[in-house]
C-alpha cells in the first residue's frame, strides 16, 4: 500500500509535518501554495494543511479523498465582531438561550447605539478588543469615551466587574475541541485543558493594568513580580497562581444531522 501523502503551505509549523512523518505520511514534491492546478503532482496528495484559509473554489475543486485543514466561512464564529453579529441573530431567533454574552457593541458599524447605551449606563466599565487580533493585543478597559482607544474595527462589551475568581485572581479556562465534520456535527473535546491566571490579583482601581484585567500569557509573563529576583524587592503579598492543565475524566463526543 503506497503511503499517503500531504501538502504544506507556506509558514506551516514544524510540529504538523513531525507528526504526519510519524504517522507514516510523506510529504508531496508539490511546491505550490495553491489548490488549483493542472499538473498530476500538484494534485498527488490527500492533504493540504496551511495557515491561511481556502478559497471556496479551492475546496470545491478537490477530489473526494482530499481533505484541507479550513472549513469554509469559520471566520464567522473566528472573527471576533462576525462571532458577536452570529449571537446577536442566534438571540433573535432561539431567545434567552444565547443570554450568556454581556451587552455588546461593533464598532464602528454600531457606534450610535454604544454611545446611547453608554451614556445611560454611568460609570460602568466596558472592554474593547480589536477584531482581528491575538495574544491580548490591542484590549483596554476604560469607563470613559476618552478612554476608548479604537484605532480600528473593534467589538465593545460591557466589562464583568465582578467575576469568578481563584485566589483573587482572574482565570479562565482553554478547552481544545477537534470538529471533524459539520454535516453530520461531530465536535470531540481532547481531555486536557489549560487554565491562565491574571498576576496581579483582581481590583476595579486601576483600569488600565492589563496584569490584573487580562489573562493572556503573551501578557502575563512580563510582569516585573514574576521575574524580579533582587534580594531587597518586596515579596508579592500573595503569590499569583501558576497557569496549569485541568483533566476531564471523561471526553465527550456527539454528532447530530445539523448544527444548533
Amino acid at each position: 500500500m503506497l503511503p499517503r501523502r500531504y501538502k504544506l503551505g507556506p509558514e506551516a509549523p514544524a510540529l504538523i509535518q513531525r507528526m504526519l512523518h510519524a504517522k507514516g505520511w510523506v510529504e508531496t514534491s508539490s511546491s505550490s501554495s495553491s489548490l488549483s492546478s493542472s499538473s498530476s503532482l500538484e494534485s498527488d496528495w490527500s492533504l493540504f494543511w496551511r495557515l491561511d484559509r481556502f478559497k471556496p473554489t479551492e475546496v470545491t475543486s478537490c477530489m473526494g479523498d482530499q481533505r484541507v485543514n479550513h472549513f469554509l466561512k469559520s471566520g464567522e464564529i473566528t472573527q471576533k465582531d462576525n462571532l458577536q453579529r452570529n449571537i446577536k441573530r442566534m438571540k433573535t431567533i432561539w431567545g434567552p438561550v444565547y443570554d450568556f454574552i454581556p451587552t455588546s457593541y461593533t464598532l464602528p458599524l454600531e457606534k450610535v447605539a454604544f454611545e446611547r447605551q453608554f451614556s445611560h449606563d454611568v460609570g460602568e466599565a466596558w472592554i474593547s478588543k480589536p477584531r482581528g487580533l491575538s495574544q491580548g493585543r490591542g484590549i483596554h478597559v476604560f469607563d470613559t469615551l476618552a478612554g476608548l482607544n479604537q484605532t480600528g474595527p473593534c467589538v465593545v462589551q460591557k466589562y464583568i466587574h465582578r467575576p469568578l475568581l481563584i485566589a483573587g485572581y482572574k482565570h479562565d479556562l482553554r478547552l481544545y475541541v477537534l470538529v471533524s465534520s459539520i454535516d453530520p456535527l461531530t465536535i470531540m473535546l481532547y481531555d486536557d485543558g489549560f487554565v491562565r491566571f491574571s498576576t496581579n490579583k483582581y481590583s476595579m482601581d486601576n483600569l488600565a493594568d492589563s496584569y490584573t484585567h487580562l489573562t493572556n500569557c503573551t501578557i502575563n509573563k512580563e510582569n516585573p513580580i514574576l521575574s524580579s529576583s533582587s534580594p531587597s524587592s518586596p515579596a508579592p503579598s500573595s503569590p499569583a497562581p501558576s497557569s496549569s492543565t485541568i483533566s476531564s475524566t471523561h471526553p465527550s463526543s456527539s454528532s447530530s444531522s445539523s448544527s444548533p
